[in-house]
C-alpha cells in the first residue's frame, strides 16, 4: 500500500509533485489532504511473452484549504473541504520479444467510483461533480540497449467522459540497479 501526499485539480490528472498553484502566484506546497493508493498487480513472464495487469485504487481525503481554483476568501467557498471522488485505475499489456525488440497491445482504464464533494455547503452539479471515465487502447514498442531497456507507449481514447481526452504517448526506461553476478556455466565431460 502506498501513502502519498498529492495534488489534484478537480478530477484532472494528478501531479506527481506536491505542488499547488495559489490564486495569485506561483507554486506552493499543498499539505492539506491525503491520497491513499492501494495497488495490486499480476504478471506472466516467459522467455518471449509478458502479460501484465495492474490495479490501483486512489482514495482521497477532504481538502482543508482551497482546492481546484474554486476557493476564495469566504470560508464557504466550494474549494474549502473539497473531496475528489475515488478513482480505480487499470492497465494491461501483452508483449512479445523477438531479438532485442518488444511489441504488443496495451490498454488502460480510469473509472471514478465515488462522486466529487464540493466544500462549503455548495450543491453538487455536473460541472463540479462529473464522474471521470476513460478507456484507452494502443501499442507498446520496446528496444533492449543492453544496460538500458526503452519502451514507447502510445494509446488513444475509445471512451472519454469528464477527463483529459486525447492521444497519450510516454516512455519507460528501465535498468538493473543491482543483482548477483551470473555464475559461469561449466561443461561436464
Amino acid at each position: 500500500m502506498v501513502f502519498r501526499r498529492s495534488v489534484q485539480f478537480c478530477g484532472a490528472r494528478r501531479l506527481a509533485s506536491a505542488l499547488d498553484f495559489a490564486a495569485g502566484g506561483g507554486p506552493q506546497l499543498n499539505p492539506d489532504y491525503w491520497s491513499f493508493e492501494p495497488g495490486w498487480a499480476i504478471s506472466y513472464l516467459s522467455k518471449d511473452w509478458t502479460a501484465s495487469a495492474n490495479f490501483l485504487y486512489v482514495i482521497n481525503t477532504a481538502s482543508k484549504g482551497t482546492c481546484c481554483g474554486l476557493g476564495g476568501p469566504v470560508p464557504t467557498a466550494p474549494g474549502q473541504g473539497f473531496i475528489t471522488g475515488n478513482v480505480l485505475f487499470i492497465d494491461a499489456s501483452l508483449t512479445y520479444k523477438f531479438g532485442k525488440w518488444e511489441l504488443g497491445p496495451i490498454g488502460y482504464a480510469k473509472f471514478q467510483t465515488t462522486s466529487d464533494v464540493p466544500g462549503g455547503g455548495v450543491p453538487c452539479t455536473a460541472a463540479l461533480c462529473g464522474f471521470e471515465q476513460q478507456i484507452n487502447l494502443g501499442a507498446l514498442v520496446g528496444y533492449d540497449f543492453g544496460p538500458v531497456n526503452l519502451q514507447v507507449w502510445a494509446a488513444d481514447d475509445v471512451l472519454c467522459r469528464n477527463a483529459n481526452c486525447g492521444l497519450d504517448v510516454w516512455t519507460r526506461w528501465s535498468f538493473k540497479i543491482w543483482g548477483p553476478e551470473a555464475k559461469p556455466m561449466v561443461a561436464k565431460n
